[in-house]
């Protein structure tokens, strides 16, 4: 990526690896297309994103995942599988040949979550792969659809408004 086109303007990586300066081309397309009403709403930043991903894919192999507090976006160019599922109980575990990780359980009950990893971690799911070159959106532990409509808008909040709001109650 040495074209002078592909270097950031406004954010600098801190290191010299192509997926830093990747990460920061994506802030600055952020930054100059999105505003602070926008930032959060799907159908606006997807297709900045998506359009970055197949730009770098175009480099090789380029696997990613990316949050913005709100949604998980992941993307693969060579292998990456993902599962979603519920935590029911106080610790569930995720348990496979080398790998065991414990999940607490919220205290609002069951959380939902979904996990993406280069392969299955587990025997006893079924792991689903990511097709090739897209952006897969999650979001509270499911994947996001193009028909969910209602996931493509959220009301952005400063945090000033929302203390103003709790001073006032």
């Amino acid at each position: 990526m040495d074209d002078s086109r592909r270097q950031p303007s406004f954010y600098a990586p801190l290191g010299d690896t192509d997926s830093e300066n990747a990460f920061c081309l994506l802030m600055d397309r952020l930054r100059n297309e999105l505003s602070r009403e926008t930032v959060l709403d799907l159908s606006r930043k997807l297709p900045i994103i998506q359009s970055w991903a197949k730009e770098v894919s175009a480099f090789g192999i380029f696997n990613f995942l990316l949050s913005d507090t709100e949604f998980l976006y992941a993307h693969r160019t060579s292998q990456l599988f993902y599962v979603s599922r519920e935590c029911r109980s106080a610790s569930e575990c995720l348990q496979g040949a080398e790998l065991t990780i414990r999940m607490s359980q919220p205290q609002s009950g069951t959380q939902r979550l979904a996990l993406v990893a280069t392969e299955p971690l587990t025997d006893s799911e079924e792991w689903v792969s990511l097709p090739e070159g897209e952006v897969i959106v999650f979001h509270n532990g499911s994947r996001v659809g193009l028909g969910d409509e209602k996931l493509f808008s959220f009301e952005y909040q400063s945090y000033d408004q929302e203390k103003t709001e709790a001073d006032h109650k």
